[in-house]
């Protein structure tokens, strides 16, 4: 065993324009993502009823801004300013949800040799 220490600095991220930081967060809260996208692709979601309200509670979730209560912790956890304000554009609604009976999913989820 050695007593040598070896310091890896942390990459530069690019962002926006070409700026560069070393942090994530404060690349996109202060310059944007590095590639700029009108729009995410189209995308649908399947689960349960309860699972497809869980999902529309979550996307609206990341659509808004969140930040750590205690305002001395931000450096350790910067706000984030939520998907629209971070990369220029809304997380999108599903193109469309299939909703699946639960319990008839639950009595299925029994694997079966085919």
């Amino acid at each position: 065993m050695s007593d040598t220490f070896h310091y890896l600095e942390e990459p530069s991220l690019s962002f926006a324009e070409g700026q560069a930081t070393e942090d994530p967060h404060d690349g996109l809260a202060l310059f944007g993502p590095s590639e700029a996208r009108a729009s995410l692709p189209d995308h649908i979601v399947i689960g349960t009823q309860q699972g497809i309200e869980l999902w529309q509670q979550w996307a609206a979730t990341l659509n808004a801004p969140a930040a750590c209560v205690d305002v001395t912790r931000h450096r350790a956890w910067p706000p984030f300013p939520g998907f629209d304000v971070a990369f220029g554009m809304k997380w999108p609604s599903p193109a469309r949800s299939f909703a699946l009976d639960a319990t008839e999913l639950l009595e299925r989820g029994t694997c079966q040799q085919v």
